[in-house]
């Protein structure tokens, strides 16, 4: 199964068309760590039935840090600092 890395839009945007669910069965939804804390709390549309897919494992929280980056772009990013 494959994995899609999804932003908080995009989710709320599947949400409120009726194809989460759907995608969430054909792909592994993977989200950033601040992108899960924005999408479950209150007053987002959503929030607990994507607070619901977390705790079902429907969703993957990821922390960003775990994810080697291309030199360059580390490079990059640290020149930023």
């Amino acid at each position: 199964m494959r994995t899609l890395l999804i932003d908080a839009s995009s989710a709320i945007l599947l949400y409120k068309g009726g194809l989460f669910q759907t995608m969430a069965t054909a792909y592994r939804l993977a989200l950033a760590g601040p992108v899960c804390d924005e999408l479950t709390r209150d007053g987002y549309p959503g929030a607990r039935s994507f607070a619901a897919d977390l705790a079902a494992g429907r969703l993957t929280r990821l922390d960003l840090t775990d994810i080697p980056l291309d030199p360059a772009l580390q490079e990059g990013l640290a020149k930023l600092h």
